[in-house]
Order: C-alpha cells, then sequence, then structure tokens
C-alpha cells in the first residue's frame, strides 16, 4: 500500500556481517553468539618523496603490533587491531598507534623521508565473528527456505566464491561434497 513490492521467492540468504544475528533472531533461530570484531585501516599515499607502496612487496603480517601492511597502487594500506563491540566510536588513539608503529617499523629502517598517514582514508570496519572463529553455512533450524552465510571473519572475501558456490547447492538442493555440521548453528544450542 506504500508503494511496497512483494515478490514470491524460493530461498532467502542472510549473509549481512555482523548484522545476521538480528535477522536470524527474526527468522526464529535464537541468539546466535554473533559479535562485530572491530579493526582498523590507515593508509601512505605516495608522493614525490617517498613511495611507502614501494617498501615492501608483498602483505607483510607485523605479529607483535598486530596489524598487517599491504602494498597497494600507489599507497601503503596498514589494517589490524581488534576491538569488540559495534556501537563505539572509533578509538581516535588506534589509528595514531598503527601511524606511529609503521612509523618505526618501516621509514626507521629504510633511512627515508617518513610518508603522512592520509587521515580520509582512516577507516573502522566490523567483522562479524563467532567463538570457534568458524563461520555458520547452512538453513536455519526455523525457516527451511533461509539459508545462512555469515560469520567470516577476516577472511569474507577470501572464502566469497566457496561460500556462494555452497549456497547456491544448499538453494538447489545440489548434494554438497562436505558436510555443513561444523558450519551449523546447532553447535552454539547444545
Amino acid at each position: 500500500k506504500n508503494g511496497d513490492v512483494y515478490t514470491n521467492v524460493h530461498t532467502i540468504v542472510v549473509c549481512a556481517g555482523w548484522r545476521s544475528k538480528e535477522i536470524a533472531r527474526m527468522c526464529g533461530d535464537g541468539d546466535i553468539p554473533l559479535i562485530a570484531e572491530r579493526g582498523y585501516s590507515v593508509e601512505f599515499p605516495d608522493t614525490e618523496q617517498v613511495s611507502p607502496s614501494k617498501l615492501l612487496t608483498r602483505a607483510t603480517c607485523f605479529q607483535r603490533g598486530g596489524f598487517i601492511l599491504s602494498p597497494l597502487q600507489s599507497r601503503l594500506r596498514v589494517a589490524g587491531l581488534v576491538e569488540f563491540g559495534p556501537n563505539q566510536p572509533p578509538t581516535a588513539s588506534n589509528f595514531l598507534l598503527l601511524e606511529t608503529t609503521t612509523h618505526k617499523l618501516l621509514w626507521n629502517l629504510s633511512k627515508t623521508t617518513a610518508a603522512s598517514r592520509n587521515p580520509s582514508s582512516d577507516w573502522l570496519g566490523s567483522r562479524p565473528t563467532l567463538p570457534d572463529y568458524l563461520p555458520v553455512i547452512g538453513r536455519s533450524a526455523a525457516k527451511t527456505n533461509v539459508v545462512y552465510a555469515f560469520g567470516h571473519q577476516h577472511v569474507g572475501f577470501t572464502l566469497a566464491g566457496i561460500t556462494g558456490k555452497t549456497v547456491a547447492d544448499i538453494a538447489d538442493e545440489t548434494p554438497l561434497e562436505f558436510s555443513l555440521e561444523p558450519y551449523g548453528l546447532a553447535r552454539f544450542f547444545l
């Protein structure tokens, strides 16, 4: 009546990141222990004086600092650090911590002029994380036409292809090549 369009669908796929918990609850599947794991990202653009994107040849993990440095075309991205909970404003000191630690790690070693962080590219994202670090993939226990695919935490893009194929196979009722039991909701409601 308000211009809404209703369509009959065979299958609904829920893959809404950390907000999937709310949708699963609305579908009748209880309180899934999914949380928002927040991560920070800063970037250092290349300039005429220094090219931070050329200081590394591949993504590198600085384990002690809790972040990964990734050379991109014309900039260096530094991402990491972890906080739990989606509804707080960013912690400004975390952006600064990534910047100062990167300077100590790279520019002190390379003896070049330190690049400046571009604060307009600072970013904070919430990653959907479950206590066992495995995603939820499979049908809803409450609504059989709902398929879940969420909780991939830091590897959502990496697992997108195989998850998408698996969800399509579930929706089409194509036999799977592996068991979905480790990824099912039942593991949280024993």
